[in-house]
């Protein structure tokens, strides 16, 4: 509950405040990699974030049967380093009901040797349950590092 002062009248009202829905929410502080699909990777757990290791060209870790509400604008963050073996390294974040031109959100970001925070990134969900993914495209065997990963409505 939120109060807010009546202009005309003088008075308090208590009024709600509008809630924010996260879509996705992983920080990554333990082990939850079986929330999401590996596809061409291997995501391993580390301490407080992901080691995300390329295994074949162009590939990605992702969820999918996300509840997003078509028309409703969202915001995703998230954190990313180099990992072993890469210098920066282009790194794709994708919402969408399709990876094949009818994203929400097509954002590419390069990594550094530091955790550099990515976003937020906003958008407006073009259908109401679609996927997400970050998408790679690292040398065999060089991975990236990502921690803190959120998706959530916008208010």
């Amino acid at each position: 509950m939120g109060n807010f002062f009546g202009a005309s009248m003088g008075e308090w009202n208590s009024v709600s405040a509008p809630s924010v829905v996260y879509i996705v929410e992983d920080d990554m502080a333990d082990d939850s990699i079986g929330d999401w699909t590996q596809a061409g990777i291997t995501a391993t757990f580390d301490t407080d974030h992901y080691e995300i290791t390329e295994m074949m060209a162009g590939q990605s870790f992702y969820q999918i049967g996300l509840n997003f509400i078509e028309g409703t604008v969202y915001e995703a963050q998230f954190d990313i380093k180099d990992g072993v073996g890469t210098g920066s390294e282009t790194v794709s974040l994708d919402v969408g009901e399709t990876f094949y031109g009818g994203q929400s959100l097509q954002q590419d970001v390069v990594t550094t040797s530091e955790w550099v925070t990515q976003g937020p990134f906003e958008f407006t969900a073009l259908h109401d349950t679609v996927a997400m993914r970050f998408g790679f495209d690292l040398a065999n065997t060089e991975s990236v590092l990502l921690r803190n990963v959120w998706i959530r409505s916008k208010v």
